[in-house]
């Protein structure tokens, strides 16, 4: 009940803001942008990624709805050195970052809701971390789709779920910190294995069981993450 009372407030307050849309690709802000706004995620996906001196590409979140993309940064009033792009098409509500500073300081509820979901968040980069940088090319691989089929999931028991969005083989190795050849090669040994289908982007996991097995990260998956 008092996470639906924070989000009535949540709701009020950005009712005062007007939505801005994104397409597919379009970036919402570069690195080293000065953050005057941040953005509340209505529908649609948003991701963060930083590049490489060499030109890598190392995915650092994505974006859900009710999500707000830069809040920390808006919060502390430091620098963002990601980039943000709209990896789907993207409705969000745009909010001064003063605005936001000075509602969450307003409210010891508002701002413990948004603490709760840093600590999710937290909790799920370490988890992503510790996937990628242990274990073979294989094991990462199916790490990231584990921990994409967690975070995505459309019920609890659905063993068999499209992930609803197209996901490149360019974004999975921005994700996994391996290349996109490395990320094909494996893709296609799960695919031939019928443990994941996938065409066009779209993903299927046709094998959970059988994928958290192969990942660095299963033993999590006793729990929730």
């Amino acid at each position: 009940m008092q996470t639906d009372l924070v989000k009535r407030k949540i709701d009020q307050f950005l009712s005062k803001y007007r939505k801005i849309t994104f397409k597919k690709g379009e970036i919402i802000l570069r690195p080293y942008d000065e953050i005057v706004n941040c953005y509340y995620i209505k529908s649609g996906l948003a991701f963060t990624y930083a590049n490489s001196a060499t030109g890598s590409e190392f995915t650092t979140n994505i974006f859900r709805p009710n999500s707000i993309v830069v809040l920390s940064a808006a919060i502390s009033e430091n620098t963002v050195f990601c980039t943000c792009e709209a990896l789907t098409p993207v409705v969000a509500i745009k909010v001064p970052s003063r605005d936001m500073r000075q509602f969450m300081q307003s409210d010891s509820q508002v701002a413990y809701y948004y603490f709760e979901q840093f600590a999710s968040a937290l909790s799920q980069t370490c988890v992503r971390m510790e996937a990628i940088m242990f274990g073979t090319a294989h094991e990462k691989v199916a790490s990231v789709l584990c921990l994409l089929h967690n975070r995505f999931q459309l019920q609890n028991n659905q063993i068999r779920l499209n992930l609803n969005f197209s996901l490149t083989h360019r974004q999975l190795a921005s994700m996994s910190g391996l290349t996109r050849e490395t990320v094909s090669g494996e893709m296609m040994k799960l695919k031939k294995d019928k443990v994941i289908d996938y065409k066009s982007g779209k993903i299927d996991i046709l094998d959970l069981e059988e994928l958290r097995d192969r990942s660095s990260v299963g033993h999590y998956f006793a729990e929730t993450i």
